[in-house]
């Protein structure tokens, strides 16, 4: 029996059933495709008996595929995606059945039901995957192109597949496709496998990805011997060869059909030499094409020095084994570019080992010799690599006059840098037939750009050393007040004509003349001395010898003195007046002039200047654009910092403080920067300043002695009262001000108007000033006791004194003020207890009649005690400044006369009076 009776209603399904049965068990198999028909009639029309019918069908297919029609499988096809599994798994028997029959016999097939049908790999069944899977494993070889377009589908299931059976059947078409696979497409796919072996998690996936790469990557055959790790594994993959294929064209086209000229246009046609590198060639009568993975393998042939054998033994796997082979190979490539190198029978020198191998004879010797090279390097090649080499600054240098023998410039110049760091000159001259003229003029100017200053005559040069030994005797001779060329050509040994081109150079923006050989540099200052000198000589005769001396010194005639002396100094005046700007001090030293001398010559070029920076402008619109930058920085100041101090921002930006004060007024009066005069025209606290006074006030802010160093006008008020304001609006203060008396008080300390929170205001306020005035009158005493009252003494409490008794004023000033002000609230607390009329108008009577006295602060006892104890020491401080010049008077006498009964007497009855004896 074939089918087992199904358990349904359906008595045709029943009858139909028991008669394929019978015809099977008969070996009678020409009703099977009417019976087929019936059955797929009774799924179309009856899907409630589905999993019943395909079941059949199934079974069917297994056992009479040939009885399938395209049509019955397009009616079987929706089932594949069907909600029951069971369904699914019929339909996928039945299909694949079909497709396999089909295949194996040569028959049509439709191309995209295929596609689909594997493309239930990626279903998320389990099942369904191991039965598409079963089926897949069965394709014959004739469906590899076919498989091959599917080939992205293989790799995203064998990424993510966890049933083994799926991963062998994917591994088993993959290894059967892989040689098929054009280079381009086998790079991807080899790039691909490599990133999931390295994302792989499953051992059973990860040894599938490794089977595939070993077909290209023949150093994992040995993996499992040697037990490599993932790392070291990995390490394999990244070092690997570049990936290759040898095609038989004869081959190809036999089994095409098609001549091997069409079947080479075809396949070249279709190269990226981008990516690909191709090289044909002929063996034994079949012509054969190479392609190679372009860019691994000019990283491959880049190594060191290759043995041919080595290169043969790389490429066995795919069928090169003679050495011809691998030389056409190589020259071919050198040809092209591709590579740079030198062949020879039996090596391949890269080109980065040839440059490493003669850098490094460079490196330790200094010198190349082409003997050591000529067995395997042609000249050409070896000057061409020496060329590569010199753009490297420590293997620059030349060749000599053979030009087989190369020498760096580290290794010629180490005698001449010797020479150039004791001797003022160097003359090469010596040099030249050594090298030859080309090579001589390059070391030349290697030696120039190294060595030596610009300075020259013959091939002697100047050099660093020479240089700063002249400029270190210009420095004397502006001392003596001349330079005397020939003299100072002896003594340092440098040709005069290289120390008169220097010295020319270094004179010309200097005050002076040369005399009219050039043998000797005057500088004026000193003629103007020597001509004052002999001016105030009041014999005439002596007075014209004089003149004619100097004027026979000079070389010139003795009228032209004068005029030779200031002619200098108006040529300066025309250069620098027409200049945009420069720097003072070289230019003060150039006059020879002070500083006081050099402003009154500025001033003389009656242009408007500005000095910053310790440059003098002149450009009207550098002027504006250095006062603009001023301007902005102070401005930038103005809102990050609390005060603008004129010194100090003159001093960072060295410029003059006018130039400060006067931008600092313009932004005032423009309105673009707020604040107060805290040290007139000195220090100006800036709008943040005022604020960080009044936070740190917080509870209580007095409008006119906040601030301590100044008294506030009405307008300082209007503005202190108006950044008040901001900060109680951003909620930075919290309380109440007092607009008539001025005040501010904190919601805390305005609820606490009495008697006792007065008195511990005042108590906090002005103690530390009579502690502050205790601390000073020690002092006082400590330097008036001393043993002697030297000058630095003197000066010591006389500071003191000044700077103390402006306080005390500023002080009691400010007493005053906290007096009056806790007078005004005590009273007007009080005031706010007064009866007031009710609405009848009658009068409310308060309890105690003796609250509504007024109260004057002052006469507290406390208060008045504070008081006193300030005026105590303001009066003995004022006393001690009055009497500070008889102790310093007496004190001298005493000094000098110990035993002086009078001064002694004096001067105790003064420090009992003021307190500092008993």
């Amino acid at each position: 029996m074939l089918i087992e009776i199904p358990s349904t209603t359906d008595k045709k399904l029943t009858k139909l059933v028991k008669n394929i049965n019978k015809d099977y068990e008969r070996g009678n198999f020409k009703k099977f495709p009417k019976y087929l028909l019936d059955i797929i009639a009774l799924l179309e029309n009856n899907t409630s008996e589905a999993n019943i019918l395909l079941f059949i069908l199934s079974i069917l297919a297994e056992e009479r595929p040939e009885d399938f029609t395209p049509s019955s499988i397009k009616t079987i096809f929706p089932f594949l995606q069907h909600n029951s599994i069971k369904e699914r798994l019929n339909s996928i028997i039945i299909v694949g059945s079909y497709f396999l029959y089909r295949i194996t016999d040569n028959l049509d097939i439709d191309l995209g039901e295929i596609a689909s049908f594997l493309h239930l790999l990626e279903d998320p069944e389990g099942e369904i995957r191991q039965n598409i899977s079963f089926f897949l494993e069965q394709f014959p070889e004739t469906m590899d192109n076919q498989l091959l377009l599917e080939l992205d589908l293989f790799l995203k299931v064998l990424s993510t597949e966890t049933h083994i059976e799926v991963i062998n059947a994917i591994e088993k078409i993959l290894l059967r496709l892989q040689p098929k696979m054009s280079l381009s497409i086998l790079c991807s796919y080899v790039s691909t496998l490599i990133q999931d072996y390295h994302d792989s998690k499953s051992p059973e996936r990860s040894d599938t990805i490794l089977k595939l790469l070993e077909l290209e990557i023949p150093e994992l055959k040995n993996r499992s011997k040697k037990k490599f790790n993932k790392k070291e594994i990995e390490k394999i993959i990244k070092e690997r060869i570049p990936l290759i294929r040898l095609t038989d064209l004869n081959e190809l086209a036999d089994a095409e059909g098609l001549n091997v000229e069409k079947v080479e246009d075809y396949l070249t046609g279709n190269i990226d030499e981008n990516k690909i590198y191709y090289f044909l060639y002929t063996e034994k009568n079949h012509k054969k094409m190479l392609e190679f993975e372009k860019q691994e393998l000019q990283s491959f042939l880049a190594q060191e020095k290759l043995k041919i054998e080595e290169i043969i033994a790389t490429f066995k796997h795919v069928g090169i084994s003679h050495s011809s082979i691998v030389a056409v190979l190589l020259r071919d490539l050198l040809a092209k570019h591709i590579i740079e190198g030198v062949l020879s029978k039996k090596y391949f020198y890269s080109w980065n080992y040839l440059k490493n191998d003669l850098s490094q004879h460079l490196r330790r010797r200094g010198v190349l010799n082409y003997s050591q090279f000529e067995s395997y390097l042609d000249k050409n090649v070896f000057h061409k690599i020496i060329e590569s080499l010199a753009t490297q600054t420590s293997f620059k240098g030349v060749f000599n006059s053979n030009k087989d023998q190369y020498f760096t410039f580290n290794a010629i110049t180490k005698e001449i840098e010797s020479i150039a760091s004791k001797d003022n000159v160097v003359d090469l001259k010596i040099y030249r037939k050594k090298y030859g003229q080309e090579s001589f003029y390059l070391l030349e100017d290697y030696c120039r750009k190294n060595f030596f200053t610009p300075y020259q005559s013959d091939h002697i040069w100047l050099t660093n050393l020479g240089k700063t030994r002249i400029q270190q005797v210009l420095h004397t001779c502006e001392q003596i007040g001349e330079f005397n060329l020939i003299e100072r050509s002896k003594e340092m040994k440098i040709p005069e004509v290289i120390l008169l081109r220097f010295t020319k150079e270094q004179f010309e923006h200097k005050n002076g003349f040369w005399n009219k050989d050039q043998s000797q540099f005057f500088y004026a200052k000193a003629i103007k001395k020597r001509i004052n000198k002999i001016q105030m000589e009041p014999i005439a005769e002596k007075r014209n010898i004089l003149i004619e001396n100097l004027a026979e010194e000079l070389q010139i005639e003795k009228e032209e003195i004068a005029r030779k002396v200031d002619e200098k100094l108006h040529k300066l005046k025309e250069v620098l007046q027409n200049k945009e700007e420069f720097e003072i001090k070289p230019v003060i030293r150039d006059l020879q002039m002070d500083y006081k001398e050099f402003i009154a010559f500025v001033n003389d070029f009656e242009k408007p200047y500005l000095i910053v920076n310790n440059k003098i402008i002149f450009s009207p619109k550098k002027i504006q654009e250095e006062e603009n930058n001023i301007l902005n920085i102070i401005l930038r100041d103005s809102k990050i910092k609390s005060q603008l101090s004129i010194e100090k921002i003159a001093s960072r930006l060295r410029c003059a403080d006018k130039i400060i004060l006067s931008i600092i007024k313009k932004l005032i009066e423009d309105k673009n920067i707020d604040g107060v005069w805290i040290k007139e025209d000195k220090i100006f606290l800036t709008e943040k300043g005022i604020q960080n006074r009044m936070l740190e006030s917080k509870t209580y802010i007095d409008m006119q002695s906040f601030i301590e160093e100044i008294t506030p006008s009405e307008d300082d008020i209007l503005l202190f009262e108006k950044i008040l304001s901001t900060l109680l609006e951003k909620g930075a203060l919290k309380g109440v001000y007092d607009s008539e008396m001025q005040i501010f008080q904190s919601t805390e300390v305005a609820g606490e108007a009495n008697l006792i929170a007065e008195r511990d205001r005042f108590k906090k306020e002005v103690t530390p000033l009579n502690n502050d005035l205790d601390r000073t009158y020690n002092i006082l005493r400590e330097i008036f006791m001393g043993k002697d009252l030297n000058p630095a003494a003197i000066d010591e409490y006389e500071q003191i004194l000044e700077e103390n008794i402006r306080k005390i004023l500023n002080n009691q000033t400010f007493i005053k003020r906290l007096i009056n002000n806790a007078n005004h609230r005590l009273n007007r607390h009080i005031s706010n207890q007064r009866p007031r009329r009710n609405q009848k108008g009658s009068k409310q009577r308060r309890h105690d009649e003796n609250k509504s006295k007024r109260i004057s602060f002052e006469e507290d006892e406390v208060v008045a005690n504070i008081i006193n104890d300030f005026e105590n020491w303001k009066t003995l401080i004022i006393e001690i400044e009055q009497k500070a010049g008889q102790i310093v008077f007496l004190k001298k006498k005493l000094k000098n006369n110990p035993e002086d009964p009078d001064s002694k007497t004096a001067l105790n009855g003064i420090l009992e009076y003021i307190g500092f004896i008993d």
